[in-house]
């Protein structure tokens, strides 16, 4: 029974005995007890069932859902019947105008629901790889940005800017693929592909080819710094020769850490009649502008220098004699600290790691590759190594 609230009470003073707000007069025209606040014993008073909740003063349970009145208001529920989540979002008589989603134990519900969410969020972001973020369509600003930046270098110094090419950016993402999947960083794969190899690869016909490598950066204007500081990169970058330009930018897991790899190869289409599959690749030995190799002399090693950007960059092959440093490949630039030196050597039971002439590290080796953790300060070095076995060197000291 739903009571509505008219004209039916008496606007004049008169006697309340029970003291509920309701004068004796009132409670007989209801039917309720006169000398009882609450008549049916639901624990609400007879007044603010009338005037706050609508419910049956008469009735312990207005909605005869099996719980009493004052129950549901406990709870939080609507004792009129259905309509829980309108209590629960707007104010009315039946929530105490204060709806249930604002209540102080709700609220503090929310707030540390949101700070939860927020945790797992950066929780993600650090633990997932770097390519889950660098969705393709950044990856395809990164690489026009780089051409962008590269051509703003040429036209400064009055060099014509390069094309865009797409066989030299599948080509160039051909390259970056493999460097994943192979673990390798180098101009030369393990299975001696190189830049003619892409080219060639995606039917590029060229008179003069080059290629840049980096690793480690997702910003294009990082990787960009990072080669016009390098003398074999820059004169790729304002090599007049070159009319067109592909990049590719590719994440994913390199050494047990995740890192982007940057690819930008260069090149220039025959003036004459395209030559023949052989010509092009003799083309490519006759004129490569990829890096040359360091040799290092009679020091074997690998030469490494530390930048102020934020990971390892470019790298070339090097001409050294067993052991061989395998990682940091030559000419290494990079702002890491702390890596994982890889050194390839046989028939002896511990190698040496040198730099700049002064033992830094040394391991055990049961032959093939061994593992060597190194830590170096920024600057320019030169890491060699030495091969031993039951403490007589294998190989000449550094």
């Amino acid at each position: 029974m739903n009571m509505k609230c008219g004209n039916i009470f008496s606007k004049h003073p008169k006697r309340d005995s029970d003291a509920d707000g309701l004068t004796d007069n009132d409670e007989k025209r209801l039917g309720t007890d006169p000398y009882k606040a609450d008549s049916d014993n639901d624990r609400v008073s007879d007044y603010d069932e009338i005037f706050i909740y609508g419910t049956d003063p008469s009735n312990p349970d207005t909605d005869g859902d099996g719980i009493f009145d004052g129950d549901e208001i406990e709870a939080g529920m609507n004792p009129r019947g259905p309509g829980k989540l309108a209590d629960f979002l707007l104010p009315s008589p039946s929530n105490g105008y204060i709806p249930h989603a604002l209540h102080p134990k709700r609220l503090a519900f929310y707030s540390a629901s949101a700070l939860l969410i927020k945790a797992v969020l950066v929780c993600l972001l650090v633990a997932l790889p770097i390519d889950a973020w660098l969705t393709p369509d950044i990856s395809l600003e990164q690489n026009k940005k780089i051409i962008q930046l590269t051509n703003q270098i040429r036209n400064k110094l009055g060099i014509i800017s390069l094309k865009e090419s797409q066989l030299l950016n599948q080509a160039a993402y051909s390259k970056s693929q493999d460097m994943l999947l192979k673990q390798y960083f180098a101009h030369v794969s393990p299975d001696k592909k190189g830049l003619g190899y892409w080219l060639k690869n995606v039917k590029y016909s060229f008179s003069v080819a080059g290629e840049n490598l980096a690793m480690g950066f997702t910003e294009a204007s990082e990787v960009v710094d990072a080669w016009v500081k390098s003398k074999t990169h820059y004169a790729n970058i304002i090599d007049p020769d070159f009319t067109e330009i592909g990049v590719s930018t590719l994440s994913g897991r390199y050494y047990d850490y995740e890192t982007t790899f940057v690819t930008q190869m260069f090149g220039c289409p025959p003036k004459k009649a395209a030559p023949k599959e052989d010509e092009k690749v003799a083309a490519a030995n006759a004129k490569p502008k990829v890096l040359p190799v360091n040799s290092l002399g009679s020091k074997p090693g690998a030469t490494v220098a530390m930048s102020g950007t934020s990971t390892p960059t470019e790298a070339t092959t090097t001409l050294i004699v067993a052991p061989l440093i395998v990682f940091p490949p030559d000419q290494w630039l990079t702002n890491e600290q702390e890596f994982i030196a890889k050194v390839a050597v046989n028939g002896a039971d511990s190698v040496l790691v040198f730099n700049n002439d002064h033992e830094i590290a040394r391991a055990s080796s049961t032959g093939g590759f061994t593992e060597i953790p190194l830590r170096i300060d920024e600057g320019i070095h030169i890491l060699t190594a030495m091969a031993m076995k039951e403490g007589r060197a294998l190989s000449s000291p550094p």
